[in-house]
């Protein structure tokens, strides 16, 4: 076996641990899932191909930060990690992957959903993770990534990919529904809705999205509303914290709208310190306060001129749109999952 399919075989047996497996280095850490997704760029760096649009925004990001250096805000090692991190998932996901054993993905997959099952049933009280700086989530499903919202997102992706796929794996595709709507993720569930109207949209079958609809009608109907707000749909809390969110980021945005702060310079001047310090809850507008206005630009240019396969339009819309209320798009473990599968063939 070559070392890039040992290393890409590596990062499907580490995927399911997500922030589980950690490296403690000094004032930080990072999931080991991240370093070997680093090796493994590195390992298979001459697979790469680099349009114009992608080094247009890499360069955009290399100058936003070392204008940032004029007038540092802080300690420059930790952005100067999240820079190298960014840089090396633009490679990856400009990268042709190696083929590796199909069974190994599909229990890899499994596994996702599985851990998430496991914690659900076994384990739904996770507060006691809020003395580790990760918010607090009480009979909710958050799985390996320790976010029901992350967690979620990962589960659409593998949903979308076992339904287009030739030979479809029911059982598997009911577990991970079934897990899916246990995260309470509203913001993904949109996603997996208005994914759905596109699909129906473009296949010309109405009946699939009004199905999918009832489904998703009934299944939150049935949903336990159990002890903590975040089995309540309805809940406000949330909102009222994202549009703070929303408004500091645009605030900070305003600060520096041309170059931005430097990526990743949020983790220096948030007053947020947990481990949603490095962005805000929309990746665009992360990427914006970082880079600003230039830096946007040339990110959405890169994205228009990138060429996507039918799974690829379908897994890049429910990025987006569910990139628009976390920060999902540089979460590294689903740009990693997102690359994958959109590569594969139906």
């Amino acid at each position: 076996m070559a070392p890039t399919q040992l290393a890409l075989s590596l990062l499907f047996i580490l995927l399911p641990f997500g922030q589980l497996l950690r490296l403690d280095f000094s004032n930080f850490s990072l999931p080991v899932f991240d370093i070997a997704l680093v090796i493994f760029t590195v390992l298979n760096i001459r697979q790469t191909k680099l349009s114009k649009p992608w080094l247009v925004f890499i360069l955009c990001i290399l100058i936003s930060f070392v204008v940032a250096q004029i007038t540092p805000t802080g300690d420059p090692r930790l952005p100067f990690l999240y820079l190298v991190r960014l840089l090396l998932l633009i490679v990856f996901i400009n990268q042709s992957l190696p083929t590796i054993n199909t069974k190994l993905v599909y229990i890899s997959l499994a596994s996702i959903v599985g851990f998430g099952l496991v914690q659900y049933f076994l384990f739904p009280d996770n507060t006691i993770m809020a003395s580790l700086d990760w918010d607090p989530h009480l009979n909710r499903l958050v799985g390996s990534f320790l976010d029901p919202t992350f967690t979620a997102l990962s589960y659409l992706f593998i949903l979308i990919f076992l339904y287009l796929r030739k030979n479809r794996n029911y059982l598997l595709l009911l577990a991970t529904y079934i897990a899916l709507i246990l995260t309470y993720s509203r913001s993904t569930l949109l996603a997996f809705v208005l994914v759905s109207g596109i699909y129906s949209f473009k296949t010309k079958q109405l009946k699939f999205f009004l199905a999918i609809l009832l489904l998703v009608g009934f299944s939150l109907a049935l949903l336990p509303k159990t002890a903590g707000e975040g089995t309540n749909l309805q809940r406000t809390s949330t909102i009222a914290a994202k549009i703070e969110n929303y408004k500091e980021g645009i605030a900070t945005f305003i600060q520096k709208p041309i170059l931005g702060h430097g990526y990743n310079y949020l983790v220096n001047i948030r007053t947020n310190q947990g481990h949603a310090s490095s962005g805000y809850d929309n990746s665009l507008l992360t990427i914006l306060a970082t880079t600003g206005l230039v830096g946007l630009f040339a990110f959405l240019y890169a994205l228009r001129n990138k060429q996507y396969t039918n799974l690829g339009t379908y897994l890049t819309v429910a990025f987006l749109i569910h990139s628009f209320f976390a920060n999902s798009l540089l979460y590294p473990m689903l740009i990693f999952l997102y690359k994958y599968l959109q590569d594969q063939k139906s």
